[in-house]
């Protein structure tokens, strides 16, 4: 990431050196280091802007709503996660419009609004789905059967997983969402 970044720095490219600060932040986001991932997404998103890249910004903005609210900063997390979503739709791009929708109905589970949550988790899978993009789907399916366990109906959350198998199987695994399955199963 480092040597991409300076190569893309040299010629002045700061719309690639957005896309680098991005990956390059949710690899840290994934290793734990979330601090660095915030740090290099924040730098992401001003590349970002000042390319006149909204998407790219929105990007940004969605997974440093995804940190806080990993951390339980849900107040911090909503704004920059409805902005995004706002973005992600008026462009049309599905897949950032399936995560958005999953990272803001996350949140919005964690702060007790279960009805929007389960709106949104909908909305992340019916999108998934129609785009061709099933690991989106599982991870949203996911997250609704935590959402549903935080409100107390476990069998509910269980029902929702039992088609999950079959479509990781038919994917060729669940990836970094195999944590979150398992934990919510359990």
């Amino acid at each position: 990431f480092e040597r991409a970044l300076s190569i893309f720095e040299e010629v002045g490219d700061v719309l690639r050196q957005s896309d680098v600060l991005n990956y390059h932040g949710a690899m840290a986001y994934w290793e734990g280091r979330w601090g660095d991932a915030v740090e290099l997404y924040e730098r992401g998103r001003e590349r970002a802007e000042r390319a006149g890249d909204v998407v790219g910004a929105a990007i940004a903005s969605v997974n440093i709503a995804e940190v806080l609210s990993d951390q339980g900063r849900l107040e911090e997390a909503e704004g920059p996660a409805r902005d995004a979503l706002r973005v992600f739709r008026a462009a049309r791009y599905s897949e950032q419009v399936s995560a958005g929708s999953r990272i803001l109905g996350r949140n919005q589970s964690r702060a007790g609004g279960h009805e929007e949550a389960e709106s949104l988790f909908t909305e992340a899978i019916r999108v998934a789905e129609e785009s061709g993009l099933p690991l989106l789907a599982v991870a949203a399916t996911g997250m609704l059967a935590e959402d549903l366990v935080r409100r107390g109906d476990p069998e509910a959350a269980l029902k929702r997983l039992e088609p999950v198998d079959e479509q990781v199987v038919s994917i060729g695994g669940a990836g970094v969402y195999v944590p979150l399955l398992q934990r919510v199963a359990g």
